[in-house]
C-alpha cells in the first residue's frame, strides 16, 4: 500500500507546472483557426501604409487583388472604409477648427495692423507739429548777443569811472583784474 504512504506523496516531484486539461479544453477545436480581424486590429492607418508601398496609381486589377487579399485574411474591406470615412469626418472637422483659428489670428493681426498705422499716423503728426513749434520757440529761448566791444589790450589804462560804476558781472570783473594787473 505504498502508492497511499503519506512519506512517498512528499517526495514526490512538483506537478504544478502541469497544465492538466480542463472540461472546456475537449470543446475546442484541435487546430487554431484563424479568427476575423475587426476593423481596430487593420485599419484605414495600416491600408494606408500598404498603398504607400504599391506604384503610384494602382489600377483597377491590383485594387481588386488587394481586396481580395484583405478579405481572404478576413480582414472586411467595408470595415476599413468605415474607419476611412470616420476618420475622414476627424480629419475635416480638425481642418475646419485649424481655419478658424487662422480666421482668427489673421482678424488680430488685421486689426493690430490698423492700430499700428493709426499709431503711425498720430506719431508723424505729433512730430510735425513739435517741430513747428520748437522752431517758433527757438529765437526767444537764445539769449541775444552781446555788443561786440573792442578787445582791451594791456597797454590800455582803464578809466576810473568804468571801475566804479559799471555792475560786478564776469565781464566787468574780468576788466578789473586785467586792468590792476597792468597798472
Amino acid at each position: 500500500m505504498g502508492l497511499f504512504n503519506r512519506h512517498e506523496q512528499d517526495n514526490a516531484p512538483e506537478d504544478e507546472d502541469l497544465d492538466l486539461p480542463t472540461r472546456d479544453d475537449f470543446h475546442a477545436p484541435l487546430v487554431d483557426e484563424p479568427k476575423a480581424r475587426n476593423a481596430t486590429r487593420y485599419s484605414i492607418d495600416d491600408a494606408m501604409a500598404l498603398m504607400r508601398q504599391l506604384p503610384d496609381d494602382p489600377d483597377e486589377r491590383l485594387m481588386e487583388v488587394i481586396c481580395k487579399t484583405l478579405e481572404s485574411a478576413r480582414i472586411r474591406t467595408d470595415d476599413v472604409l468605415q474607419d476611412a470615412n470616420q476618420k475622414e469626418q476627424r480629419i475635416r472637422r480638425e481642418h475646419q477648427g485649424i481655419e478658424q483659428d487662422i480666421a482668427a489670428l489673421q482678424k488680430q493681426i488685421d486689426d493690430k495692423q490698423v492700430q499700428l498705422a493709426e499709431l503711425s499716423t498720430s506719431l508723424e503728426e505729433l512730430t510735425r507739429i513739435k517741430a513747428r513749434f520748437e522752431q517758433v520757440r527757438a529765437p526767444q529761448t537764445q539769449a541775444p548777443p552781446a555788443p561786440a566791444e573792442a578787445p582791451l589790450t594791456d597797454s590800455e589804462p582803464l578809466s576810473d569811472s568804468l571801475e566804479t560804476t559799471e555792475p560786478a558781472t564776469p565781464i566787468a570783473a574780468g576788466r578789473r583784474g586785467r586792468g590792476s594787473l597792468s597798472s
